[in-house]
């Protein structure tokens, strides 16, 4: 005859390993984005100064060539302005390829497979302790 209680037991042990499993799994998840904006971060800053260092230097030069430094930095600025119009028309198309290339690289964070829980173990254990 089956012991209810037995079962009862068997279920609660479940669904503690479930939720520890899911605990380590969202835990590793937030960590490993976490460490990837970190990453990014730091990448992303030094590119940014660098752009910005060199498009100072590239503005300073077409002035000293064409001997206006107002205008130097002036076309530096109009390649910005026509690079920021290409990118706002064409957005959507870029917002639906990042979205895509993050969903697939981020797709092993949150869903990992599970490694088979045993519940032989389990069954041993609720009975060496009924003993």
């Amino acid at each position: 005859m089956i012991n209810l209680k037995n079962i009862f037991e068997l279920i609660k042990k479940y669904i503690a390993l479930k939720f520890e499993l899911f605990k380590y799994s969202f835990h590793k998840g937030v960590s490993t984005l976490l460490a990837s904006i970190i990453t990014w971060a730091l990448f992303l800053v030094p590119t940014i100064l660098f752009i910005f260092f060199c498009s100072f230097l590239v503005g300073w030069y077409i002035g000293q060539i064409l001997q206006n430094t107002s205008i130097g930095f002036l076309i530096v600025t109009s390649f910005y302005f026509l690079f920021a119009v290409i990118v706002y028309i064409g957005r959507n198309k870029i917002k639906y390829y990042f979205y895509e290339n993050i969903l697939k690289s981020t797709q092993h964070i949150f869903t990992s497979p599970e490694e088979p829980i045993s519940l032989t173990s389990i069954d041993e254990e609720s009975k060496s302790s009924q003993s």
